[in-house]
């Protein structure tokens, strides 16, 4: 199993010194030496913050290099609160999942092996991670406002914004089941 680390510098005065004082450590240069977001541990530097995304990526290695793309973990029946589904298998369908404000829509959509879906939003803000299921595809972290996937294997496949969500299904995160 790798590890992926994602680092951003943002500066201080962006980012908020209140709530960054709220809580508790500081550094000499006023900000904390640790915080804890979604259990992952940003830890302030000189002036700037320097967050360390590290995201387990067991199966990711292929989203980025083109290569094949290796089964998650199983889905929780319920993932990300999803019990029913909004069906989207008609072959006319409109399969976009559109998110913004911290939500998808639908949150939770079925569509039929081999059928494309398409995130529609902003990645940089809201990137898009696999969570669990067949395969791990549901991945993007580009600049474009759609992204479009092809789902092949039946099942259902968990996702989730790595800087608003987590791979529990929790916060901002949704789930497609994909039936034959």
């Amino acid at each position: 199993m790798g590890r992926a680390r994602y680092v951003a510098r943002v500066g201080w005065l962006g980012l908020g010194l209140a709530a960054l004082s709220a809580c508790g450590a500081s550094s000499s240069t006023g900000a904390p030496d640790a915080l804890r977001h979604n259990d992952q541990a940003l830890v302030g530097g000189e002036g700037d913050l320097v967050v360390d995304r590290s995201v387990e990526d067991e199966g990711l290695a292929g989203l980025e290099s083109g290569g094949a793309f290796e089964a998650g973990p199983p889905c929780s029946l319920a993932y990300a609160g999803c019990d029913t589904f909004t069906d989207r298998t008609a072959p006319d369908a409109d399969r976009t999942v559109h998110f913004q404000n911290y939500s998808y829509d639908p949150q939770c959509l079925m569509i039929r092996s081999g059928q494309t879906v398409t995130f529609a939003g902003d990645f940089i803000v809201h990137p898009l991670t696999p969570a669990c299921g067949p395969e791990l595809v549901l991945y993007h972290r580009d600049t474009d406002a759609t992204a479009a996937f092809t789902l092949t294997s039946t099942g259902l496949y968990g996702y989730y914004c790595l800087d608003h969500g987590n791979p529990a299904g929790a916060a901002m995160s949704g789930a497609i089941t994909v039936v034959p």
